[in-house]
């Protein structure tokens, strides 16, 4: 017994030192171990985020990925799935600076690509034009350029594509009662109405030579095919003829007096133009957009040199006319100086210089008892969204 307490007593200091170490080592303190447990627990450099975890240049939105004007330019531009639209064009689609450009579309295969059938209703006065228009019973229209007395007085109507933005009349005459510009007094006239834009252009025709409206006999009988069998009949002595008729008035021994007298120039006068109701195109603003970019379409293909006798081909057979006279109008209206840079513009807008003209015309000749501004007659927004999407 007094060997094991002796033991015992020997390593007693031992074992309390053992003990106080491992507590001091399971408790920690404020030495230098605690400072290095610190270090170890904070994040090292490879557990912080790296360069390549955080956000980097390939993540961020890249210039491709991030919303550009063409992209929106893009999603704003309507498809070609099926659709049909009824359009009303004067004298059908016979008439070379109306409803022939929609003949020309379908046979070029414009309006196939741009998924359109076109319901086209034949109109002989841009009255019933406008009427149809405001009706609902025509979504647009291809015609002369009525539409602003209707919205001078009052309709929705509004132009949205350019057409023709050049007078294209001319006095076809039967030279056995009119000798000349000089002659036209007192001699009976064919005319579609006294209230639109041939009205407005034969003001200032006559005026050119000192006569007025007041000097003729208007006998008022429908579109310029109609009002040239009145002359072929004898029912009147001229008409204000416009190609193919004066070309066919031509060749069967009428006379052509030109497209503006002696000394004068020809009237730049928004003669015809495409144009729907503000209520129909704030419904339907794709499908105005649609039928102006195949409209716009249409003109470019028409008017580029490798399609020309193409074009004449298309206009003989829509038109109805011997090929000599559809090749004849198409020189006129698509390689001539004075009509071709006002013919089916390639932006497909109005002109407004001969928009603006026309109504001071029509102001001058009491159609309109004040001018209507621009902004009430017409508008840029569709043919521009049209251009855009080409």
């Amino acid at each position: 017994m007094n060997t094991f307490f002796e033991r015992l007593r020997r390593v007693m200091p031992l074992i309390m030192l053992l003990t106080l170490a491992l507590v001091a080592s399971a408790c920690g303190g404020d030495g230098d171990d605690a400072e290095e447990s610190t270090e170890a627990e904070a994040p090292t450099e490879a557990e912080a985020p790296t360069e390549a975890e955080a956000p980097t240049e390939a993540e961020a939105p890249t210039e491709a990925e991030a919303p550009t004007e063409v992209a929106g330019a893009d999603e704003s531009c309507p498809g070609t799935e099926p659709l049909t639209l009824r359009v009303a064009a004067i004298a059908g689609s016979r008439a070379m600076t109306t409803g022939l450009w929609l003949g020309v579309a379908e046979q070029a295969g414009i309006l196939e690509e741009e998924g359109l059938t076109l319901d086209i209703v034949d109109f002989r006065a841009s009255a019933d034009v406008n009427n149809g228009l405001l009706s609902g019973d025509l979504d647009v229209a291809v015609n002369g350029s009525g539409g602003i007395v209707a919205t001078a007085q009052g309709g929705d109507v509004i132009g949205v594509g350019g057409g023709v933005d050049v007078s294209v009349w001319e006095p076809l005459v039967n030279t056995d009662r009119v000798s000349g510009w000089d002659d036209l007094a007192g001699k009976t006239v064919a005319v579609s109405s006294t209230s639109g834009v041939v009205w407005a252009v034969l003001g200032d025709l006559l005026a050119e030579i000192g006569l007025t409206h007041d000097d003729i006999d208007p006998v008022v009988i429908g579109s310029t095919f109609e009002n040239y069998a009145a002359l072929e009949s004898g029912q009147v002595d001229w008409i204000p003829g416009a190609a193919p008729v004066n070309f066919i008035g031509e060749d069967a021994g009428f006379g052509r007096l030109g497209y503006a007298a002696p000394g004068g120039e020809v009237p730049l006068f928004t003669s015809g133009y495409v144009s729907t109701t503000n209520a129909f195109a704030a419904e339907n603003p794709d499908s105005v957009v649609r039928f102006l970019r195949a409209w716009i379409r249409t003109g470019q293909w028409a008017k580029d040199a490798a399609n020309f006798d193409r074009v004449v081909e298309i206009a003989a057979e829509v038109s109805e006319v011997e090929e000599s006279v559809a090749r004849r109008s198409m020189e006129l209206y698509l390689l001539g100086d004075v009509h071709s840079p006002y013919f089916l513009a390639e932006n497909g807008e109005i002109n407004d210089e001969s928009l603006q003209n026309l109504i001071d015309s029509m102001v001058r000749q009491e159609i309109l008892e004040e001018a209507p501004s621009l902004d009430e007659v017409r508008t840029h927004e569709y043919a521009r969204r049209a251009a855009a999407c080409l």
